[in-house]
């Protein structure tokens, strides 16, 4: 077996500052990619372990392996963690470390927001359907380019509604465990003296323009002329992520306007 690390040697990862200048570091992963993956090209061939790196500098690393038949956790988007069960193991290290001397850093990576779109409460997902009627669905239809309007039809804007429905019922989900992570900071007294950074990866196309050239229509994307997920592209529906930042040292609230990168978190 070979072992792949993705991270080049000479970069060092930004936890691993943190430690040097006496922070105890902490990170609970909801993907398993972001963790350790095996593969085998061929069944005769020798299997590579790609290590994403994302485990540099934690003291602590808890990543989502997803084994068939597992049990122990409930699975979310794909056989996952839960936004709660990562905020609720984040926590849960927080509490028998002793932080009393040294701060600490906890990176929470919740997954929900994401493909097969299973929300923890799938009760949520009627608060978010809008209309799926005849007139919702012409007024979708005449936002798509001429050429793609006759191949899709109601049943298609039902089933997209649904799914953005969905969707928006994780990031519900996901609100609902981060206030609950905001309420224990503030029972430990530790809210007003910590920084938190709440930022994402990428977006989802969530089927707002044509399959970009290049993308593959995924199996699951019912209505494979729209883009659906993400990929290779740089449509702002995929970069335009959030970043903010508050508590001691940030300042005064505002609005940045100038484009950032994830790369200025650190």
């Amino acid at each position: 077996t070979e072992n792949v690390w993705r991270v080049p040697e000479a970069e060092q990862p930004f936890p691993e500052r943190f430690r040097e200048s006496g922070y105890r570091t902490a990170g609970v992963v909801a993907n398993r990619l972001l963790g350790s993956v095996e593969r085998q090209a061929a069944p005769d061939a020798p299997a590579v372990v790609y290590e994403s790196g994302f485990q540099l500098g934690f003291d602590h690393y808890e990543v989502f392996e997803h084994q068939p038949g597992a049990r122990g956790s409930r699975k979310g988007p794909p056989n996952s963690w839960y936004a709660d069960e990562v905020v609720e193991r984040g926590t849960r290290w927080v509490e028998r470390t002793d932080t009393a001397d040294a701060p600490y850093l906890l990176w929470l990576h919740l997954f929900d927001p994401h493909h097969p779109r299973r929300p923890a409460d799938p009760g949520r997902t009627a608060d978010f359907r809008g209309a799926a009627d005849d007139a919702a669905y012409e007024a979708w239809r005449a936002g798509l380019p001429a050429d793609l309007q006759d191949r899709v039809d109601p049943e298609a804007f039902a089933w997209v509604v649904d799914q953005r429905a969905r969707y928006d019922a994780e990031v519900a989900g996901v609100d609902a465990a981060l206030e609950r992570l905001f309420a224990w900071l503030e029972e430990r007294g530790e809210l007003e003296h910590t920084v938190v950074v709440l930022t994402a990866d990428h977006g989802e196309g969530l089927w707002r323009r044509p399959l970009p050239v290049g993308e593959r229509a995924q199996p699951h994307n019912q209505v494979p002329a729209l883009y659906a997920d993400h990929g290779i592209q740089l449509f702002d529906e995929q970069v335009h992520v959030p970043l903010v930042l508050w508590g001691p040292g940030v300042g005064p609230a505002r609005r940045v306007d100038t484009p950032v990168s994830l790369v200025d978190v650190a």
